[in-house]
């Protein structure tokens, strides 16, 4: 869509994310579901954490508090089941672009850079701890939102569109909302990991022009505005303010995380991304089997990856 955008003085800047291919612009975000860290607040006061965590010390300190396995109550809960292998995007991935890091250089996988293999060295840590709730290998997300209705995890990373099923499930939880923690001294916006509904034009249509001014007009401040509202999900443009975060506390906590940071998924437009996924899954599996070391896991999950590219 680069040449629409350039052609029709489309302004960029309105747009929450723009997602590429081979440096192209294929797709905007018209309306995206948020991945914030909820925090079970009983649990939280109970364990003496005053201070809901904002870095990865942090956010181990509170884990391990949390943690009391006598009563199968856990810090953090990390579903990596390699049926839905999308708990390496939202639960792993998400610590990386958090702090604004990257596992992609220059178009290919990085995955034996720094950031990863910190990101994977820092899961490792919350394992040795033992404050990941059992069964990591084969847990889905259904059932890691489960175990935190259910008063059994302190703390997850999950959707924004389970808030109101969260409520059904449990209307006596008492849970908030926070980013997910970064790496120490950083200061910079934080990456917030989202899936999206997205809008973008097909290169084989005949209507590109009219094509053109449907996405312009969906991705109006006053158009996506009232969409998002509909869908509970927060606004592709960036001047959007969808009602529902006036209204409703959880969301409106959310929506300021999301206007202070930005929308970050490097796997939004990677070639067979789940494939991807569960290559990674698999090397992340052995090395909290203590098979292993962080750096072993980027280093084979990397020969997989460049495979694929």
């Amino acid at each position: 869509m680069n040449p629409m955008m350039d052609a029709s003085g489309f302004d960029k800047s309105q747009v929450a994310d723009i997602v590429k291919v081979d440096g192209k612009a294929v797709m905007f975000p018209v309306a995206s579901f948020v991945y914030p860290v909820f925090v079970n607040l009983d649990l939280a006061a109970q364990a003496g954490v005053t201070k809901l965590p904002s870095t990865r010390a942090e956010f181990l300190e509170a884990a391990k508090k949390m943690t009391i396995a006598d009563k199968n109550q856990y810090g953090w809960v990390l579903p990596l089941s390699l049926q839905t292998p999308s708990g390496v995007q939202n639960d792993m991935m998400s610590w990386v672009w958090a702090s604004g890091q990257s596992m992609m250089a220059d178009g290919k996988p990085d995955l034996e850079g720094k950031p990863v293999v910190d990101m994977l060295t820092f899961v490792k840590s919350l394992n040795d701890a033992g404050t990941i709730s059992p069964g990591i290998a084969t847990k889905t997300e259904q059932e890691k939102v489960e175990e935190f209705v259910n008063n059994r995890v302190g703390m997850m990373i999950d959707s924004l569109a389970h808030v109101n099923l969260i409520r059904k499930r449990n209307p006596k939880l008492n849970f908030d909302l926070i980013p997910v923690p970064v790496v120490e001294n950083y200061t910079g916006k934080r990456g917030l990991p989202y899936a999206s509904w997205g809008i973008g034009i097909s290169a084989a249509s005949k209507h590109q022009e009219e094509a053109w001014k449907l996405v312009q007009y969906v991705m109006s401040e006053k158009v996506n505005a009232k969409l998002v509202s509909l869908a509970n999900a927060f606004p592709g443009n960036v001047n959007a303010q969808p009602d529902f975060v006036t209204s409703d506390k959880a969301f409106g906590k959310a929506f300021e995380i999301f206007k202070t940071g930005y929308l970050a998924n490097e796997f939004t437009g990677l070639p067979v991304a789940e494939d991807l996924m569960t290559q990674f899954d698999v090397q992340a599996q052995k090395m909290l089997a203590g098979e292993q070391s962080p750096e072993q896991a980027a280093a084979a999950a990397q020969k997989g990856w460049m495979a694929k590219f």
